[in-house]
């Protein structure tokens, strides 16, 4: 569908109203079950709106575009912040924190007395 605006206040108003909304998901807490220290983690934007780009960042630095992003999280917290971009250049943004735990170790020593 086209939109056709009858003066630059319309274009404004229907730049205003069509602003993205960024939806990074819920803050989740994993566990690298095989130990070996990393996890793999789907981020999914699906739930953000009016989004044309989709650029995801973790401390300042790009780790991925579009609207979902697969990562391999080593163990710890990790704030990943998503940025979306509609066809006016208008961003949003919102941040989600995973955090990566440990696998349960056993203690295989014995202490024989």
């Amino acid at each position: 569908m086209v939109y056709v605006a009858e003066d630059v206040d319309e274009v404004w108003r229907y730049q205003f109203a069509h602003l993205p909304k960024a939806n990074a998901g819920a803050d989740r807490i994993v566990t690298d079950s095989d130990g070996d220290g990393i996890y793999s983690y789907t981020f999914d934007g699906s739930s953000s709106t009016d989004g044309l780009k989709y650029r995801w960042f973790e401390k300042g630095l790009l780790i991925g575009t579009g609207v979902n992003l697969i990562v391999d999280l080593t163990v710890g917290a990790h704030t990943i912040s998503l940025f979306v971009m509609n066809e006016y250049t208008a961003t949003a943004e919102d941040n989600i924190t995973v955090t990566v735990r440990a696998a349960n170790t056993v203690n295989s020593s014995s202490s024989g007395g």
